[in-house]
């Protein structure tokens, strides 16, 4: 089984918010995983704790940092 994962396969008027999506989500790894290193545990488990649910009441992580930030 392969999945496409190449910008071919997203509809043109599509990319640009699928673009701000992934650009989005790769900021929030990126804090989740230098916080995991400061923390010392693993960043599936920091994910579990607590970055899921930020995801469930907003819509999306990135925009809850950037709240917390304000």
């Amino acid at each position: 089984m392969c999945i496409d994962l190449s910008k071919k396969s997203i509809k043109p008027y599509s990319t640009d918010a699928a673009v701000k999506r992934y650009k989005k989500a790769k900021q929030v790894h990126t804090i989740m995983r230098q916080t995991a290193v400061r923390l010392n545990i693993p960043v599936i488990e920091l994910y579990e704790i607590w970055c899921w649910d930020l995801y469930d009441k907003f819509e999306h992580a990135y925009d809850a940092f950037r709240i917390a930030l304000s």
